[in-house]
């Protein structure tokens, strides 16, 4: 088995992303950002390698998420905060804002989307597999593709302007 450490290195990128479609900008991300790093030191002694490394700290990530967000469920979220959590990979200056401008707004999208649809989005937009997200979130296969095709209706909806 592979050290945390090394696993944490290469998959940051969609950790951060999972913690960004829970917590805003701040000092919420960042205690999101330490609960889900303490819940994967407890929990990495005890992967045995029945999914991929990914689908493991995802699940992790996402379950550390919902309990956040269960918790502050009342509190409204607000389209204009700012994410920087999503880097484009353009070569030149002015491709790389743009990237990063629109995921900013995507990632502020993803928070605007009720809990379930949040987090099918964020798990498809890793590129994981309907298996690996229905093992994360504990549903059916068939309940993904359901909750995905909701999920990008609705995110098109607030990315085309049409949400209430």
């Amino acid at each position: 088995m592979r050290d945390l450490d090394s696993v944490l290195r290469d998959h940051e990128r969609a950790l951060a992303r999972a913690v960004a479609s829970y917590s805003r900008p701040g000092p919420e991300r960042e205690e999101l950002a330490q609960v889900v790093a303490l819940a994967l030191v407890r929990a990495w002694p005890r992967f045995r390698g029945e999914s991929s490394e990914l689908t493991y700290l995802m699940r992790i990530a996402h379950n550390c998420g919902l309990r956040q967000a269960l918790k502050r469920r009342k509190e409204p979220e607000s389209l204009g905060e700012t994410e920087g959590q999503l880097r484009s990979s353009a070569p030149n200056p002015e491709e790389e804002a743009i990237g990063r401008q629109a995921g900013d707004r995507l990632s502020a999208a993803v928070r605007t989307l009720p809990l379930a649809s949040r987090q099918v989005i964020t798990l498809a937009l890793e590129e994981l597999s309907h298996r690996d997200i229905a093992d994360i979130l504990g549903i059916s296969t068939n309940a993904v593709g359901v909750r995905l095709h909701r999920a990008r209706k609705q995110l098109e909806d607030v990315l085309g302007g049409r949400h209430g």
